[in-house]
């Protein structure tokens, strides 16, 4: 077993980010709109939501409030991650659980189509 203080820290720079999300990035123009559902424009847009998603489990965030504080506390998270201005914890939640989910499948397809000739067998 390991004591937590062996465990290096999880570190990240903007080019190694960007780098690893550069597929995710080539696909969203193609994607179907992100339409808010009522008078409110949207607080995350749909190019923020695979950028925490991805962050979330690149980190081991154990909860989506603790993934919120990152984006509210770490300078890395509020300049990539984050959407401008930041976002609350009900405007996260409702983007994360009722939107964007087709959108989601589309990229997901996509990126599984673009590794067929990168990923080996």
């Amino acid at each position: 077993m390991f004591s937590p203080l062996s465990i290096p820290e999880k570190t990240i720079n903007s080019e190694t980010f960007n780098n690893f999300m550069k597929p995710v990035c080539q696909i969203p123009p193609d994607t179907p709109a992100l339409r808010s559902r009522g008078d409110r424009p949207l607080k995350q847009l749909f190019e923020n939501q695979p950028d925490s998603l991805i962050y979330y489990h690149l980190f081991e965030h154990e909860s989506g409030r603790d993934l919120l504080q990152t984006l509210r506390e770490d300078d890395f998270a509020k300049v990539h991650i984050a959407p401008a201005g930041g976002i609350g914890r009900s405007a996260f939640f409702e983007a994360v659980n009722n939107r964007g989910t087709e959108r989601l499948q589309y990229v997901f397809q996509v990126l599984c189509l673009l590794s067929r000739g990168v990923i080996p067998r």
